[in-house]
């Protein structure tokens, strides 16, 4: 979510002068185009030794599913009251997670069956859709509720079929 900071990212600077002399602003300059408005940079001035804490500033944009999304480059900039400046370059990869729901193909789905259909005969498929990747995506179907076990769904292709009595 917003104002959350970067996981695993130690960064620290240092100002050995004393004083006036030791203060510095802290901003970030981005490097990838899409980078520009995604993080900031806490504090915004600092004084001596100082951690440096970079904050998702709109969540929104990081979504490993859009390629465009998934990789930003940034420096990180310390500059003195002279002007002087260091910068420290800084890559963020998404990784991906398990943020988005399965969405089935139909709102609805009805299939005939007649009385006398023999076990494992097929009547219908069900199907969705998940844009996760990997086994965030994956979906396995199954049926449930009244009358359900007198049906049998393959988990992995959501294939309907009557079931075997008894």
């Amino acid at each position: 979510g917003s104002d959350t900071p970067l996981p695993g990212l130690t960064l620290e600077v240092v100002d050995k002068d004393v004083s006036k002399n030791a203060e510095f602003s802290l901003s970030l300059e981005a490097i990838s185009p899409n980078s520009e408005g995604v993080f900031y940079v806490y504090p915004e001035r600092a004084l001596g030794k100082t951690p440096v804490i970079i904050r998702v500033k709109d969540p929104e944009r990081l979504d490993y599913e859009n390629e465009g999304a998934r990789n930003f480059q940034f420096n990180v900039i310390a500059e003195t009251s002279a002007g002087i400046q260091i910068k420290s370059e800084i890559t963020v990869i998404v990784t991906d997670s398990n943020d988005n729901i399965p969405q089935f193909t139909e709102k609805s789905y009805e299939f005939d069956v007649a009385e006398n259909a023999k076990a494992e005969q097929p009547i219908g498929k069900i199907e969705a859709f998940d844009p996760d990747s990997g086994s965030y995506g994956e979906i396995l179907y199954s049926i449930k509720g009244f009358g359900s076990e007198k049906f049998h769904v393959r988990p992995e292709t959501g294939e309907i079929s009557v079931a075997s009595c008894g």
